[in-house]
């Protein structure tokens, strides 16, 4: 084997890890803002079903959105903030979603 293959192989291998721990990171910041989502809901004393009807998704969506399982569009973000009574700017920072992100995920509204 040359060099060469050699060094495409750990540089095939290198990157395969990198995909996977940026998208186990992804994983971790969706199960946080979907968290954080249901804290301030919880806090104004929000049903679950009450935020899924406001903002125009059912129920078993926005429960995948608290367990990370699913993202929210820029559109939908602005739409739990308005729920909650917040700035979508507050929901966004304690989301930790920035605003060329938003909406990118896997499996978006």
């Amino acid at each position: 084997m040359t060099a060469m293959l050699r060094n495409a192989r750990r540089t095939a291998s290198a990157n395969e890890n990198l995909r996977a721990q940026i998208e186990r990171e992804r994983a971790d910041a969706e199960v946080i803002a979907g968290i954080r989502i249901r804290e301030a809901r919880e806090k104004m004393r929000v049903t679950l079903r009450e935020l899924a009807r406001t903002i125009g998704v059912s129920a078993p969506f926005m429960s995948d959105v608290e367990h990370g399982r699913r993202r929210l569009t820029a559109e939908r973000v602005d739409a739990v903030a308005k729920a909650l009574g917040m700035k979508a700017k507050d929901l966004e920072s304690i989301c930790g979603i920035c605003p060329h992100c938003r909406g990118t995920g896997r499996r978006s509204s």
